[in-house]
């Protein structure tokens, strides 16, 4: 009879998790071709990309490093060209990694999460994590840090099953295997992962050390293998005698040389810890910026209990982590909830001197953690009456549910892509560069140009995918005028709210060809007044 529940019990969990991973899916994929996410930052990687699969060139380096002249391990770039390759359709190709990986990050999740809070609680926790808006904005576009949440989930759960007693010689060798490639994947996708990893890493190996665990066999394959998916980048600097580490100990000067005090650091970074958990669990972007107490969210009806609610729910949940980390007895559990606190308190101790840069997006790398501290939460309330669970269990999955509907909404179909979304919508542009390379196709004896606007470089990008090379980009009336040619024609590309309010009159000196509607944005064609 036990054998028959269990065996139903199964089931229920698979078909519970199955559709946790579809609804995941959905998010993800839905409206893709109108939602991408397509900045200057896409761009960049997007032509890198395409010379890979025209076999112009495999790059040493991958993407750069914010606001230094320091480049990352080019890892990504060739997890990109795996599906650019593939398809070879459009910017879309290069999103289906992060949604891929993304996806991947659950399963992962709902593993960890069993083995700490058990099956149930687990599988709420999975859900929440699978509808969060903060993780879904993130996994949605083609960015190097989005895919931080996998590698990170599946290094804890490797050097968890590493550590596991009576461990195969098959099964150690695997698993070391997956820690090389994933350590060595990990130093290249974010520069807190550069600092953080190896730390992490050299302390549960010197852990196992201690404990006479460590095999040298395969701790020697897992350095080869994290010196072989980094040897692009060695080669790089073997060739050009140390110049990309010049450029990284040149940024983490800049980046850590800063004119505030230390503890405003400790406060910067505190608060955005704070602030980050409440965006990630319930959607709640107030902006990117870890501007929890400026002036005009204070102004806000909701802000004093979110804000306390915020403060309570990380302390209390860091609190009820450390308190369920020394009280617990299966040796198993508590070696994979110590090394989840270690690299926490890592994490935590690099954003300090890194306080005045800290940003939400920062937190990316920490996905897992508030749905972790949920658990813990969740875990105290289970020892009240069981009615009382319940009901506190729903309203806070009901209550977390729509926040993240509301913010989803606020995100994706809001007009304010600078604040919720983040930048240019590939559904916005693309119209408008079809428009513009058809036209110029259709007139091959103009000379045409395009007025500098927000997206430039993304129209540039997109209006060459077309074939069409010709156009003179980030123009002004002025250039125009001077090229005093009869065939001279401009492109003039505004939104939608500011393009309904001109006419002739907007542009002296110049004849409206065409106005044309676009839905954000509206492009007029002009040509010189004869």
């Amino acid at each position: 009879m036990e054998k028959i529940k269990s065996f139903f019990w199964r089931k229920k969990i698979i078909l519970v998790l199955s559709a946790i991973i579809l609804l995941a899916i959905f998010l993800r994929l839905h409206n893709t071709q109108y939602w991408l996410r397509f900045n200057d930052d896409q761009v960049r990687d997007a032509l890198v990309v395409d010379r890979m699969v025209s076999g112009e060139e495999f790059p040493l380096l991958g993407p750069k490093a914010g606001g230094t002249r320091f480049k990352l391990g080019p890892a990504f770039y060739y997890i990109e060209y795996l599906s650019a390759a593939t398809f070879q359709k459009s910017p879309i190709d290069l999103a289906y990694p992060i949604i891929f990986f993304s996806v991947l990050s659950i399963l992962l999740f709902f593993y960890i999460g069993r083995k700490i809070f058990g099956t149930k609680i687990s599988l709420i926790l999975t859900f929440l994590f699978s509808i969060s808006a903060f993780a879904i904005k993130y996994s949605r576009f083609a960015w190097n840090p989005n895919i931080m949440p996998f590698f990170i989930l599946l290094l804890f759960l490797s050097f968890h099953q590493l550590n596991r007693k009576n461990l195969s010689q098959k099964s150690r060798w695997i698993w070391s295997a997956i820690i090389g490639i994933t350590i060595g994947v990990s130093l290249q996708l974010h520069t807190t992962l550069l600092f953080i990893v190896p730390i992490f890493c050299i302390l549960l190996f010197l852990h196992q050390f201690i404990k006479k665990s460590l095999h040298p066999a395969p701790f020697l394959m897992i350095i080869g293998l994290i010196f072989l998916t980094n040897l692009p980048s060695i080669i790089y600097e073997v060739r050009s005698d140390g110049k990309n580490f010049a450029a990284f100990s040149q940024g983490f000067l800049e980046k850590t040389t800063t004119r505030i005090s230390l503890p405003e650091k400790i406060q910067n970074s505190l608060v955005c810890s704070v602030q980050s958990h409440t965006a990630i669990l319930s959607g709640v972007l107030l902006s990117d910026d870890c501007d929890m107490f400026s002036k005009n969210n204070r102004k806000l009806s909701w802000f004093w209990p979110v804000t306390l609610g915020s403060f309570l729910f990380f302390f209390g949940g860091l609190l009820l982590f450390l308190k369920d980390f020394f009280r617990e007895k299966n040796s198993d559990r508590k070696y994979l909830l110590g090394i989840i606190l270690v690299f926490l308190l890592l994490f935590s101790s690099l954003l300090i001197p890194l306080g005045e840069e800290v940003s939400l997006r920062f937190f990316i790398a920490l996905l897992f953690s508030p749905f972790l501290f949920l658990g813990f939460w969740m875990k105290l309330f289970s020892n009240w009456p069981k009615k009382a669970y319940i009901f506190i269990v729903i309203i806070a999955t009901v209550l977390i549910v729509a926040s993240n509907a509301i913010f989803f909404q606020k995100i994706f179909l809001s007009t304010d892509e600078g604040k919720f979304f983040g930048g240019n919508r590939l559904g916005d542009i693309d119209p408008v560069a079809q428009y513009i390379a058809s036209d110029v196709r259709k007139n091959p004896q103009q000379k045409p140009f395009v007025f500098s606007f927000g997206a430039t470089r993304p129209l540039e990008y997109l209006i060459e995918k077309r074939g069409v090379r010709e156009i003179r980009y980030n123009s002004s009336p002025e250039e125009m005028s001077e090229e005093n040619s009869p065939s001279a024609t401009a492109y003039v590309v505004d939104n939608d709210s500011s393009g309904k309010d001109k006419n002739q009159d907007s542009f002296p000196g110049f004849e409206i060809v065409e106005e044309k509607d676009l839905g954000k944005y509206t492009v007029f064609k002009i040509t010189p007044k004869k």
